[in-house]
């Protein structure tokens, strides 16, 4: 299974920042470090600020260290982060509003 590791492409991000605002400072960009290559992701703080906080937030607390991408359907789409290595789920916090 492919390793997941996030990196920030930037610096400045406050993990504690208020809901909202880290979005508009932050850096626009991750790095997803795997072991079968890395994949730049853009984000988007301006249409979905909360969800950008969320993530960046789950980032900065080490999350997806250790996790594995755990569904993967080839020139389509790839999901993971929410399992560690055994496949056992990882506790996350509560849901966000969907943006």
């Amino acid at each position: 299974m492919p390793m997941l590791a996030l990196v920030w492409l930037g610096f400045g991000i406050s993990a504690h920042a208020e809901e909202g605002t880290a979005a508009k400072t932050a850096p626009s960009a991750i790095l997803i470090e795997t072991s079968m290559g890395n994949i730049e992701v853009q984000l988007d703080a301006e249409k979905a600020p909360i969800t950008v906080d969320n993530f960046r937030a789950y980032i900065t607390e080490g999350f997806y260290a250790g996790t594995l991408f755990h569904r993967v359907i080839p020139n389509f789409m790839i999901q993971g982060g929410g399992m560690d290595e055994s496949f056992s789920k990882k506790t996350t916090r509560d849901a966000i509003k969907i943006e």
